[in-house]
């Protein structure tokens, strides 16, 4: 198949099932990926079981069927779906592929069938040196800063989600996760080192994962577990965040830098316990995440000179730790915030608000 598809030729091996073979999409350590489209033209990603590193065949095989089990068990929107998986044959006599749903005859190929997710690796989006990981300055720019935070919102949802079913991934790089132009989402798609946390681990050498996202504290104490799923996530997250420094206020920046430090901690025990922790602590620091200041009953607008009480609790959304003179101006003359307030009548005017602002609220 492999050949055929090198050489474009129209091969009869190429129609897989219901499926006709179009071209190769990428070789990872477990096997091909092939894009393949059915009867109706819709397009498919097919992945085939042929691992990169022979010596490993069996525990990369049981690996393998370990990966459709899992993904039949996730339904997430940023998370690769799959269809179909099972094992092929291909028969000399009848000049075609023989599938069965099951994995009795380890001799013939396994394969599953998945959705093809259209567009563009992260170490594509955001690095220059796709090699060594390094991030691009002309990449990482205002214009991008929208996919960062998307990035970092919709995977640590992804997370959260296979982490309460005691699912880890072990293997969260910019190589795992492709961003769908089509509908703005970003899916991680390969689950090849992914595992239940009460499963017995199997053999999989260190150095046929990507040693740079590698949480070496918790491979080391064979705990690759949900905090160092968060560590690798947090240091994919770190390289690219200098890069994007200057988009930031320095209090956002501050902010974000303190919550992947953490995340990365030596010891794990004073990282993050949960997913679900880490994004909650890190998105009020996020533009796409407007801080809500939070005005109490019984406090004021001005402390000091106990100008402006409110009788009701009243959150503002702004874009800094504190309302701007313009986020105010937007807010104060509605009728909540009228019905809210209290004090002065005459305190919303906005000669009223450049003085409170002038008095350091």
């Amino acid at each position: 198949m492999l050949s055929a598809l090198e050489e474009k030729r129209d091969d009869e091996i190429l129609r897989f099932d219901d499926f006709q073979i179009i071209q190769k999409l990428g070789r990872g350590q477990q096997g091909l990926v092939a894009l393949a489209t059915n009867p109706n033209g819709k397009q498919f990603a097919v992945k085939f079981f042929c691992p990169s590193f022979e010596p490993f065949q069996t525990v990369s095989k049981e690996r393998f069927i370990r990966e459709i089990q899992i993904l039949l068990k996730l339904k997430h929107r940023n998370i690769v779906s799959i269809y179909a998986a099972g094992s092929a044959k291909w028969d000399d006599t009848i000049n075609k592929w023989r599938t069965s749903p099951k994995f009795d005859d380890m001799n013939e190929v396994l394969y599953y069938v998945m959705e093809y997710v259209e567009g563009k690796k992260v170490k594509e989006i955001f690095y220059k040196n796709i090699e060594h990981y390094e991030p691009s300055p002309q990449k990482c720019t205002q214009k991008n800063l929208g996919l960062f935070e998307q990035l970092i919102v919709q995977i640590s949802t992804a997370m959260t989600f296979f982490h309460e079913k005691e699912i880890v991934h072990r293997d969260i790089t910019p190589d795992n996760i492709i961003y769908s132009e089509q509908d703005g989402t970003f899916v991680i798609v390969d689950f090849g080192f992914a595992m239940y946390l009460k499963s017995p681990p199997l053999s999989d050498p260190q150095n046929i994962r990507k040693q740079a996202f590698l949480d070496f504290a918790s491979a080391q104490e064979g705990k690759m577990d949900q905090i160092a799923d968060q560590y690798s996530f947090a240091k994919m997250l770190s390289g690219l965040l200098d890069s994007f420094s200057l988009c930031y206020t320095d209090q956002r920046y501050r902010g974000i830098r303190m919550v992947l430090d953490k995340a990365m901690m030596e010891k794990r025990e004073e990282r993050y316990k949960s997913m679900a922790k880490f994004i909650a602590t890190l998105a009020p620091y996020l533009y796409s995440h407007p801080y809500n200041y939070v005005f109490q009953i019984g406090s004021f607008l001005i402390p000091r000179t106990r100008f402006g009480s409110f009788t009701g609790r009243i959150n503002i959304p702004c874009s800094g730790f504190v309302p701007t003179f313009k986020e105010m101006l937007d807010i104060v003359d509605t009728a909540e915030f009228q019905r809210l307030r209290g004090g002065s009548p005459t305190w919303s005017d906005p000669f009223c608000l450049s003085w409170c602002y002038s008095h350091e609220i």
